[in-house]
């Protein structure tokens, strides 16, 4: 069942009961509480559930070949949210989830490069969030993704940055940013749920990277190399070794000046 189909038989539901006040409060409080099933309890945003809802109607859509190769997914994180929290606390945490999410609804909504009719914002959980795009091409997608990071960027910590210091006394100066992933989906070969995993990966490499970034291996001659680089373990490993190799040359150079000392005061 389709969001419109869903809404004419509630509206008829709704003309049937009309004489009766109390059945008319009883199936808004229904309503209410469909209504917010699939949200999610820190931002309001269309959780997982929702996404997977949609997804399934978009599979029937597909089916009939509407538009079905228009798609694309955005799969965004917030850059260091989890130190983020440690250090101004969870209430101050879930105040940048909430402006996060309305900055990236805002932009949704604004962007003229999509189709903003069949474009949706969903948060599935903690701070990661999904994108579904409706566009002419990749790299309109591309675009529409690195409007919503500049938008954080620009908009999320002058909209907080006062609650921030009234609640914990300490300032702020870095923005609030985020770092995205985005892909094209090919419903003809892959399921939507292969593609979402891409975009995730995308968004890793971007945060690989340096962050506050977005990156699309599909147009990157090189993501099959980061991808094997950037596995965990391989860059954690060479670290270790880089730093091991470091702590033993400095063990051997203060070795050798208490060597010094020694000889030069006893």
């Amino acid at each position: 069942m389709t969001h419109e189909s869903f809404e004419d038989d509630l509206q008829c539901i709704r003309d049937a009961i009309s004489g009766n006040p109390q059945a008319g409060e009883a199936l808004e409080q229904l309503v209410k509480l469909v209504g917010n099933a699939n949200r999610n309890p820190v931002t309001g945003a269309a959780d997982g559930r929702e996404l997977e809802n949609d997804l399934r109607i978009r599979r029937s859509e597909d089916f009939y070949g509407e538009k079905a190769n228009n798609r694309y997914f955005v799969a965004i994180d917030i850059d260091n949210f989890g130190k983020f929290n440690k250090v101004y606390g969870q209430d101050i945490g879930d105040l940048v989830l909430r402006t996060v999410e309305k900055v990236i609804r805002e932009t949704v909504r604004e962007n003229d490069s999509v189709n903003t009719q069949k474009s949706k914002h969903y948060h599935p959980h903690g701070e990661e969030f999904i994108v579904t795009y409706e566009c002419q091409s990749l790299d309109g997608a591309i675009e529409a993704a690195n409007r919503l990071r500049e938008s954080v960027e620009n908009k999320v910590i002058k909209r907080i940055k006062d609650n921030i210091k009234h609640d914990t006394g300490k300032e702020i100066k870095k923005p609030i940013t985020i770092s995205g992933g985005v892909t094209a989906y090919h419903p003809s070969v892959e399921s939507e749920e292969r593609a979402m995993k891409r975009a995730d990966r995308y968004m890793q490499v971007a945060k690989t990277e340096g962050r506050n970034k977005v990156y699309c291996g599909e147009i990157d001659p090189l993501y099959e190399i980061k991808e094997k680089l950037y596995q965990p373990g391989i860059l954690d490993d060479a670290a270790s070794v880089i730093a091991g190799t470091l702590r033993t040359a400095k063990g051997k150079v203060g070795s050798k000046i208490t060597k010094l000392y020694q000889k030069l005061f006893d």
